[in-house]
């Protein structure tokens, strides 16, 4: 990987990022762009999931904070 790569994915991130927060379907940027830069598709998966596991977190906690129960 080299410095290319790393501006691509980390420019990619931050597009996916805004896109997710907005509308949800972030991922649909992000594992194409791990893949592209010579990222296996199964760890491509895997690291994708990481990020979907904080965000859930994330939120799930802020839904705790203002009393929202499911």
């Amino acid at each position: 990987m080299d410095v290319l790569d790393v501006v691509l994915l980390v420019v990619g991130g931050l597009f996916a990022g805004c896109v997710n927060t907005i509308a949800g379907g972030g991922s649909l940027l992000t594992v194409p762009l791990l893949i592209l830069t010579g990222v296996p598709g199964d760890v491509a998966n895997g690291t994708n999931r990481v990020g979907i596991l904080t965000s859930n977190v994330s939120a799930a906690e802020a839904f705790r904070r203002q009393g929202v129960s499911g």
